[in-house]
């Protein structure tokens, strides 16, 4: 498999997981992503559809991580072989209860069972790995003129922990959750003030926006482990040098 193509698929999939993340019963998109992964591996066989004809050769990629045998074969009560938990995929896809705890369950496995096919896919990028097949990319950044309530509903929206903003000198900075929640724990009256404040007046009345440390998109995984030490923050903007644009982001958790 192509490097470009692993990349698009490992981020099908996280994105996938992170949406049934945030929904206990949504394993759908999960499902039709791996039934697209699938498709792919079986181009010799356009006839073949569903996630039980596919299952050779995805089992055979899932085999690239050491999630999927190795690690539960040391740690059978935390880990679940992957063979099994497609098995059970597989069966509770197809099964009529997809409601309740039924639909839960389904879903924590699609989750697991992602999670090593995303490492899996990972180890096809090590070949030429580079910080721009592991970055966030569709950047949402605050700006300067953004009310401190807005800020707040998109980083509980989407789950940040920081957001991008570039300052009036046209420096890049981070806004964290763990800033906004300060900034607003206070009284009921001071609170709603400081909701309707923009970030810019709030920066203005004490708030401290620390620089974002940035990162070339050619920079290696080691590369960004390293510099992300120095980080007070744990993240870095990848940019790209040439010609001076910001392309993504990647914190800790796209290196694990």
């Amino acid at each position: 498999m192509e490097i470009g193509m692993a990349v698009y698929f490992r981020d099908l999939l996280r994105n996938a997981r992170e949406s049934a993340q945030k929904d206990a019963e949504n394993f759908h998109s999960m499902i039709v992503a791996l039934e697209q992964l699938g498709r792919l591996l079986y181009t010799d066989s356009p006839k073949l559809h569903g996630l039980r004809k596919f299952q050779g050769r995805l089992l055979e990629l899932a085999r690239l991580s050491p999630l999927a045998i190795e690690i539960p074969s040391h740690h059978r009560s935390l880990h679940i072989e992957c063979s099994v938990l497609y098995k059970l995929v597989t069966e509770g896809r197809n099964s009529e209860m997809h409601e309740g705890v039924s639909a839960r369950v389904l879903t924590q496995h699609a989750i697991e069972l992602s999670i090593i096919f995303e490492d899996a896919l990972s180890q096809i990028q090590h070949m030429n790995e580079r910080i721009s097949d592991l970055m966030a990319r569709n950047l949402v950044c605050a700006e300067m003129w953004h009310p401190i309530s807005f800020i707040r509903q998109n980083m509980l929206a989407n789950s940040f922990t920081y957001l991008p903003v570039q300052d009036e000198k046209k420096q890049w900075r981070l806004v964290s959750d763990m800033q906004i929640a300060a900034y607003l724990a206070t009284d009921r009256d001071k609170r709603l003030q400081r909701l309707r404040t923009t970030l810019e007046c709030a920066q203005q009345g004490g708030m401290t926006l620390p620089a974002a440390v940035q990162i070339d998109a050619a920079s290696t995984r080691c590369a960004a482990i390293e510099q992300m030490k120095t980080s007070s923050t744990h993240v870095l903007l990848v940019r790209d040098t040439a010609c001076n644009r910001l392309l993504g982001m990647v914190a800790a958790s796209d290196l694990l």
